[in-house]
């Protein structure tokens, strides 16, 4: 029995401080364990969106790609909770 795993949340080394490998790794590590596609979802922009699409593309892997927004209150104190928005494309 085969089980197919998709990891939907991986950051690559553009999430400051959060991911440590380049978008070019995380596919090649998506290969090595023979995953079908991969979404990588930066922190508050798609920094590495455009080398981890061509990557995949070499490998011939589904590459999803999103970001992590970091969302606070629109209107003063600044001292509002802050939540993560998070925005997947669709294949």
């Amino acid at each position: 029995m085969s089980i197919d795993y998709i990891e939907l949340h991986a950051r690559s080394a553009f999430s400051f401080l959060e991911g440590a490998s380049t978008p070019e790794e995380l596919i090649a590590v998506c290969r090595e364990l023979k995953m079908p596609a991969m979404a990588l979802l930066d922190r508050n922009g798609l920094y590495g969106a455009p080398r981890f699409h061509l990557a995949a593309k070499k490998l011939d892997i589904k590459a999803h790609i999103g970001a992590e927004i970091t969302v606070s209150g629109l209107n003063p104190p600044v001292s509002r909770p802050k939540f993560d928005q998070l925005f997947l494309s669709r294949y």
